[in-house]
């Protein structure tokens, strides 16, 4: 039997609705998450990648006085402020 008008609005299932729509807000909530998640990992693995090439292009552990000559002289300018 085929129900039109008020009659069909009331035969809808609310709770199925409810679930529908709170899976569709998990997926869409996951979704983000997953895509900050992933950004972030590319930035740790850009990172990684920067600090290996420089590490490897500066002989005998020169990049950790670069590093450090570099901290001072920026720490120096933001002091003189």
């Amino acid at each position: 039997m085929v129900r039109f008008g008020a009659e069909a609005i009331e035969s809808v299932d609310r709770s199925a609705q409810t679930r529908a729509m709170d899976g569709l807000l998990y997926s869409v909530g996951n979704g983000i998450s997953s895509l900050i998640a992933g950004s972030f990992a590319v930035i740790g693995q850009v990172l990684r990648g920067t600090v290996d090439a420089l590490n490897r292009a500066l002989p005998g552990g020169m990049l950790a006085a670069v590093v450090f000559v570099l901290l001072v002289v920026v720490g120096w300018q933001l002091a003189k402020r």
